[in-house]
Parts: C-alpha cells; sequence; structure tokens
C-alpha cells in the first residue's frame, strides 16, 4: 500500500538530503547538480519548486545581473533539466536558454518578488508551478530533476531551491 508523504526538501549535490544545499560555490570549472532523486520503490510528485537568492545589501540589484553578480550576469547559465535513469536529459524545461540573470527566473517561472526589509540583505524569491505546466512531474526512482550550475556563485549569500510534492 503506498502511503501519501509530502515532500518539501532543498535540492542537494548528492539528491537524497544529505549534500550540500547551499548552492554558493565556484562552478564554473565543472558543471554542478543540485538535484532531487527518489530511492524507491515509490514514485516523486514534484509540483512546485521555490528558489531563494541572498545578496548583501551594497548596491542595486540590476535585471541583468544575477543577484548582485554585475550585468551581463552568469555566463554558462542555469538549466533546470530531467535526468532519465541512464543520466541523459529526458527534457530540459529551460529549452536550451539557460537563466543568465535575475529577470530570466521571471521569464521562466513569472512569479518573482524582490525583498528589501529596510536592513539586512535582499532576497529574490521565486515560485515556479510545476504542476502549471499541464501535469505535476513525476519522477521514478533513479529519475532527477536538476538544477545545473556552470558559473560562479562565491559572490552570493545564499542560494536555495526547494523542491515539493509529495511521493506515493
Amino acid at each position: 500500500m503506498n502511503i501519501f508523504q509530502p515532500i518539501s526538501r532543498y535540492l542537494d549535490t548528492n539528491g537524497d538530503g544529505t549534500g550540500t544545499k547551499n548552492a554558493v560555490g565556484d562552478y564554473s570549472v565543472g558543471t554542478t547538480d543540485f538535484y532531487i532523486e527518489p530511492p524507491g520503490p515509490d514514485k516523486f510528485v514534484l509540483s512546485r519548486l521555490l528558489i531563494q537568492i541572498e545578496d548583501a545589501r551594497t548596491g542595486g540589484w540590476d535585471a541583468d545581473g544575477y543577484g548582485q553578480i554585475s550585468a551581463p550576469g552568469l555566463t554558462n547559465g542555469i538549466s533546470a533539466l530531467l535526468l532519465s535513469d541512464t543520466g541523459s536529459i529526458a527534457c530540459d524545461l529551460t529549452d536550451n536558454t539557460p537563466i543568465k540573470s535575475n529577470v530570466g527566473w521571471g521569464q521562466l517561472c513569472y512569479d518573482t518578488v524582490l525583498h528589501d526589509f529596510g536592513n539586512g540583505n535582499f532576497f529574490l524569491s521565486i515560485r515556479w508551478t510545476l504542476a502549471a505546466l499541464g501535469h505535476p512531474i513525476e519522477l521514478d526512482p533513479g529519475e532527477r530533476f536538476v538544477i545545473r550550475l556552470s558559473d560562479d556563485f562565491t559572490a552570493l549569500v545564499a542560494h536555495y531551491f526547494l523542491i515539493q510534492g509529495f511521493s506515493g
């Protein structure tokens, strides 16, 4: 019997919740995947991805920058991918057009909000309703939902990807 289990977990470098979750490293030499993978036997059904970018209050955020990484933002960008159980790309959700700027998230997900609380850091919050693709994304054991990073993000304070849905 399958039992509904909610999922609210940060994507990480191991795919099981035990790896690095804060994506502020230098991934410009080689790509790094932050992902989730169902351990089996149940599948994961993914409904929403929440992205949070935090950067220091040292200047303004440009539409063409990433956080406060100056325009032109990222060189290689961020891709959202579905990988098959063999590791091949089953679907490129960014349509081979990686996110390279703050406004790039709005082009893909639409829901973006820049938070300025008056003191402290700035936060860009992004909500990507995956279920709005027509159906939530279903992952079988061995398949992965991946955010692939290929740039230097060390200038950011924090950079998180929270996936929500259920298993069963």
